[in-house]
């Protein structure tokens, strides 16, 4: 878990500049780089799963993740877009106030 965290942190802006780069092998190459780093984020989800009960497990698990899911997910497009307007830069998704610094997002 770690390790996705890690990966998330220093992979999602080299992902992001591959993407930009337009080129099909370069996005294909990106999309596999997060793809293992979500693969590795997982494992805490299903340590979550093991510490609840058997006769709660289900809505103890699917309840959240739906809310998460829709109040996340759902307004992404729309922050990532006010991020873009606001800054200018087409990595401003991509960028956090760490990576800021490491790799020149304004």
């Amino acid at each position: 878990m770690q390790a996705g965290a890690l990966g998330a942190v220093v992979l999602t802006v080299p992902a992001y500049l591959l993407i930009g780069t337009r080129s099909m092998v370069a996005i294909v190459v990106a999309m596999f780089v997060l793809l293992l780093v979500v693969s590795l984020l997982g494992a805490g989800a299903m340590a979550v799963l093991e510490m609840l009960p058997a006769d709660v497990r289900f809505s103890g698990v699917a309840l959240p993740y739906n809310v998460a899911y829709a109040v996340f997910a759902g307004t992404a497009p729309l922050v990532s877009q006010l991020l873009v307007d606001v800054s200018g830069s087409l990595l401003a998704p991509a960028c956090t106030p760490p990576r800021s610094r490491w790799w020149g997002c304004r």
